[in-house]
């Protein structure tokens, strides 16, 4: 905690000194002095900077990883299919039930051994919706639950 507090520190007061440096009681004159001072006081604060980031660049920083979907518990069963992910579907020739293929993906974690035999598709006013067929899945011995 105190590195990074007294890296800002510096890092004001480094600031702060070169601001009260730029102010002079004598009149602004060119010459190569000058420009050598500038040069050389540009490299120093380039020098220092980078001193500060390679500072920062030791101190551990820790983030949390979240995992972007949650996954069923272990203590679920593998036969047990998310409610969230069914759904009814308006189609051109009426409604159409279905347990989401992508939703499934997100929040159930055997999703491969899903039975090919029960995909299904609908085209939608939206597009085309894949997925499960619900009754076909409980005839294979999937339950749709609430989680």
């Amino acid at each position: 905690m105190f590195r990074s507090i007294s890296g800002k520190f510096i890092a004001a007061v480094l600031a702060t000194s070169i601001a009260v440096t730029g102010f002079s009681p004598a009149p602004a004159r060119a010459d190569s002095d000058d420009a050598a001072k500038i040069a050389v006081g540009l490299a120093t604060l380039f020098i220092i900077g980078k001193a500060l980031s390679d500072n920062d660049k030791n101190t551990v920083h820790r983030h949390h990883h979240y995992k972007p979907h949650p996954k069923p518990h272990k203590t679920r069963n593998r036969h047990h299919l998310p409610a969230k992910c069914h759904f009814v579907h308006k189609t051109w020739s009426g409604k159409v039930e279905m347990v989401n293929r992508k939703c499934l993906n997100r929040y159930y974690s055997y999703n491969a051994s899903l039975p090919q035999v029960c995909r299904t598709q609908a085209n939608t006013p939206k597009g085309f919706r894949s997925g499960y067929d619900p009754r076909c899945l409980r005839n294979k011995g999937y339950r749709i639950v609430r989680f």
